[in-house]
């Protein structure tokens, strides 16, 4: 079920319009990528619940103790602030699933014009850096005991 929403998600013009891969997903394909991400252990995969709906999903891809950062809301519940609740929730469980020996840092990147995401990254004290037409977002993992 979440392979077939999050397909829907994925190819929404609106997701589409900040993706870095522009292009629409072909059934097959997001099929495969999906079951690596689920299967990979170096992907923490969450889909967030709210009344029985499901209402985004939020990715930390880890590699050499960096988790990076890719999540998106349902299209029906853009601008509600879901992506505030999904990506605190998402930190949290981060948290509470690795170690500071697992993790040392957290980044994502965000498209300029993406003024949501830019404002939720800053909203967590991320560091900004800028790429061309990207910002990379980062802050050190760290644990709250």
């Amino acid at each position: 079920t979440d392979c077939n929403l999050t397909f829907l998600w994925a190819n929404h013009p609106s997701t589409r319009q900040f993706s870095f891969n522009k292009e629409i997903i072909d059934w097959e394909e997001h099929l495969k990528w999906f079951s690596k991400k689920i299967e990979s252990p170096f992907c923490y995969y969450l889909v967030l619940e709210m009344k029985s709906n499901l209402v985004g999903s939020i990715r930390f891809d880890i590699l050499d103790k960096i988790a990076t950062i890719s999540y998106l809301v349902a299209p029906d519940y853009h601008g509600l602030g879901i992506g505030n609740i999904l990506f605190r929730k998402g930190l949290i469980a981060l948290e509470k699933k690795f170690t500071m020996n697992e993790l040392d840092t957290i980044q994502g990147f965000v498209f300029k014009d993406n003024i949501p995401s830019v404002k939720t990254f800053e909203r967590y004290n991320f560091k900004q850096q800028i790429n061309q037409d990207t910002f990379l977002f980062t802050k050190q993992f760290t644990k709250n005991d």
